[in-house]
């Protein structure tokens, strides 16, 4: 039985057993960014990536609301480790958008007091 290996930023914890590993899991030890390798060198996959290995959320018990037909839909579980409401890109985006705003709002001012003290 090979030996496994977590490897967390700079710092490596092994070797572990299977059995082991599960228990830092199911303890919160591992993150899903965590990389888990067998052996003590090569690369290894995150911990996201091992079905099983890590808890997922759990749904929630709030009933959703009914969108037409689509009522019945399936909510997943969320990892939010995983898997973030917004991309980096999405974000910047909307940084971009608000400051576009912000400016255009500004350069507004002048022109609408300008034109009030025409009338």
């Amino acid at each position: 039985m090979a030996s496994l290996y977590v490897t967390s930023g700079t710092e490596t914890e092994g070797p572990l057993t299977r059995q082991a590993l599960k228990e830092l899991a199911s303890q919160g030890k591992i993150s899903p960014r965590d990389q888990i390798r067998e052996g003590m060198s090569g690369t290894g996959i995150q911990a996201r990536e091992i079905p099983g290995l890590l808890p997922t959320l759990k749904k929630s018990s709030v009933p959703s609301r009914s969108r037409g037909r689509k009522s019945r839909e399936r909510v997943h579980d969320l990892d939010l480790e995983s898997s973030p409401l917004l991309t980096i890109e999405q974000k910047e985006w909307i940084v971009i958008i608000c400051g576009s705003i912000f400016m255009g709002s500004l350069l507004l001012i002048p022109l609408i007091q300008a034109l009030v003290n025409l009338f």
